[in-house]
């Protein structure tokens, strides 16, 4: 969700992470069934924006991931 906003869209996310679209959106739908809510919203194929429930919890998102990011560091460090 992070990414999707922040670049745009969701096929510049998807080269960057090497997934398909189609994953990321269903991903996405997937959680926002989950919660019960609308995150993002298509203005059109390459735009995307925040609905007032994303904005609410992005905070919370970015941090999720943040620590995530930190936890695959960790587990390639202790790989090595």
């Amino acid at each position: 969700m992070k990414y999707a906003v922040t670049s745009g869209n969701f096929l510049k996310v998807a080269r960057k992470y090497h997934v398909n679209e189609s994953d990321i959106i269903q991903s996405l739908s997937m959680l926002e069934k989950e919660i019960g809510f609308k995150l993002i919203e298509c203005l059109s194929d390459s735009k995307v924006v925040l609905t007032f429930v994303g904005t609410r919890i992005i905070s919370f998102v970015k941090e999720v991931v943040k620590k995530y990011e930190e936890l695959s560091e960790k587990i390639k460090e202790i790989k090595r």
